[in-house]
């Protein structure tokens, strides 16, 4: 095994990507548990990375907001703070996670050795140009194990048999049942009519359901699928750090394709992930610490009998 004492992991965005790259943290501090990690990470992302115990330093960037006016003095300004933040430490091993060209060209801006995807493993091969060293991993593989297998072969550890996401949320389990109705897709959504036969099971059984949501249209759908129902409650629009609380103390979570499925899935909630165009196979809900079960796929829409069925164990 490589002795890494600094390491600055590029994992950008989304939210979903971000937790499913907290797994390989996990590993890297079971084997070195003195390794420094800091992280660089779009800002509205920041609060999830610091959920990680073990991340040291968050380092903003907002590459998604600096393309819009690359040349206008406030994104200058902005990229001139995070460079010389990024360049702060001497790192011995930059891990680009993302596997993207805007994420190769942020590891470029740190000092240490990069490393990533090579050109048949990354999001896009021109990136691997952009890395000293370079590793083969297969994608076909889930988001999490490719993760895992990129930051192992860059440090020399095995991959551990365990797995686990490194949130240790502490909470009472409530008679309580989360839908996360909301994502970033219109073609990822579940319908409102399943959405509420859901809901009304879940109430006649006598549990409460929560409704998160993360913009204005969000908050609209939220308002309708709880109308009607006596214990169906829009919840706030909170920080990451109670969200993930309340989460952590719901007795299970049902979710589409979206960021809240895999937070819940990471603070070890049993969850059901609906999936109507993207494959679970490769970036569905897991589950280190608690089932995760994933219904559905690429054009395959699940019946909301299928998704009561899974959770009927649970509400039992």
């Amino acid at each position: 095994m490589r002795i890494v004492k600094k390491i600055l992991i590029i994992k950008t965005s989304s939210m979903g990507d971000v937790i499913h790259a907290f797994p390989a943290m996990t590993d890297l501090l079971r084997v070195q548990p003195d390794a420094q990690i800091d992280w660089v990470v779009e800002s509205a992302f920041a609060g999830i990375v610091r959920l990680h115990p073990g991340v040291r330093n968050v380092i903003q960037s907002d590459v998604r907001k600096w393309r819009k006016a690359v040349l206008s003095a406030p994104v200058r300004a902005a990229f001139s703070t995070f460079r010389a933040n990024v360049r702060q430490t001497r790192y011995d091993l930059i891990v680009d996670l993302q596997g993207l060209v805007k994420s190769a060209l942020l590891a470029k801006l740190a000092q240490g050795t990069r490393i990533g995807y090579d050109g048949a493993s990354a999001r896009e091969p021109l990136a691997a140009l952009l890395y000293q060293r370079k590793f083969r991993v297969s994608r076909e593989l889930h988001a999490v194990d490719r993760n895992r297998a990129l930051l192992a072969a860059a440090c020399g550890y095995p991959i551990p048999a365990a797995q686990n996401s490194g949130l240790a949320m502490h909470a009472i389990t409530q008679r309580l049942v989360v839908c996360c109705h909301a994502t970033s897709r219109d073609d990822k959504l579940w319908p409102e009519a399943h959405w509420r036969e859901v809901i009304a099971h879940c109430e006649q059984r006598g549990f409460a359901v929560g409704l998160p949501w993360g913009n204005a249209a969000e908050e609209a759908r939220a308002h309708r699928l709880a109308a009607g129902f006596a214990h169906a409650k829009v919840w706030p629009r909170d920080p990451f750090a109670v969200l993930a609380q309340q989460l952590a103390e719901a007795t299970c979570v049902i979710g589409v394709d979206t960021g809240v499925l895999h937070l819940a899935a990471a603070v070890g909630v049993p969850v059901v992930g609906i999936y109507v165009a993207t494959s679970p196979a490769l970036s569905g809900a897991w589950g280190g610490q608690a089932p995760a079960i994933n219904l559905g796929g690429v054009g395959i829409t699940p019946r909301v009998s299928d998704v009561l069925d899974t959770i009927a164990p649970w509400l039992d």
